[in-house]
Parts: C-alpha cells; structure tokens; sequence
C-alpha cells in the first residue's frame, strides 16, 4: 500500500503477541526499507511461524543492503520467565531471534542498526530497565548487531 502524499509504502506482516496478532510494518521508499515490529513474543514461545515468515521476507533485503535497519520491542529482561512475557521479547530471546535472521540472510549483519522499543518500567532495584536490557544484548551479541535503545523524542537515522 501507498502512503498518500509521502512517496513512502508498506507492506504489513502478522506477528504474534501473546496469542493475538500483532503487526510488522515494512516501509519502503524506493528500494530503501526499514522494519518497524509491534508488539511479539518469540516463534517459540509464541507456537507460530510469524518471525521465520518475515526474516525470510526480507533476507532478500539484507544481502542487497535495501533494509537499512529494524525497531523492535524488548519489554522485559533476561530474569523474567517465559510464561510471563505475554507476547513480549528478553534480550536472550532477541538475540536468538536476529541470530535467526542473520542466518536466514546468509550474511554477515555487523554494525546493523537494531533500534530497542517497547522497554517495560521495572520495580526492582538496581540498573534502570533500559540500561539492564542494553548490558544483556551487549554481552550476548555475538553477532554485532548496533543496538539502540529508544528514547522518547530522539533522532535516529539508519
């Protein structure tokens, strides 16, 4: 579909969250592309296909350099249990998921701009929520994704 007065397309993608469907976004402008996710849990937890289904979309994208970078959510961190994610990623989960897409894509994905969304405010003491997420993708990224967390208002280019 066309966005009226902005040169821009999307197409949408089923996600799932939490036993609903939720939706990724891929918008284009020529042959640049960003993927916008909303709200999902991990194709495992989750018992669906959604992730692989759309890693596999845009695989093309990645080995072409068309798809210039991905905003996805991670609510909670690695302390919180699977039966309790509601539809929701951890940083290990994440990390498992793009490892799932770097190999889909055959090709290295270092320095790919991965744009943090969604972080849920916590109550334990200690590291605010983002910076705890952040620390766990860091010491899990073997693969070199770049990632950013979200901040109300920011810039960000891909």
């Amino acid at each position: 579909m066309t966005l009226a007065g902005t040169g821009l397309s999307a197409v949408a993608y089923p996600l799932s969250h939490g036993g609903v469907e939720s939706t990724a976004f891929l918008v284009r402008s020529g042959s640049d592309a960003m993927l916008y996710l909303g709200d999902t849990g991990p194709d495992t937890v989750e018992h669906s296909h959604d992730l692989e289904a759309l890693w596999k979309e845009v695989a093309p994208l990645i080995r072409a350099h068309e798809l210039h970078g991905i905003i996805i959510e991670c609510s909670y961190d690695n302390s919180r249990s699977d039966k309790q994610l509601y539809g929701h990623m951890t940083p290990a989960w994440l990390l498992r998921e793009l490892t799932s897409l770097r190999m889909t894509a055959g090709v290295p994905m270092k320095d790919f701009p991965v744009l943090v969304s969604h972080i849920k405010p916590s109550l334990t003491a200690g590291l605010p929520a983002e910076a705890r997420i952040k620390a766990q993708l860091d010491a899990g990224n073997a693969d070199g994704f770049r990632f950013i967390i979200a901040r109300q208002g920011m810039n960000v280019v891909f």
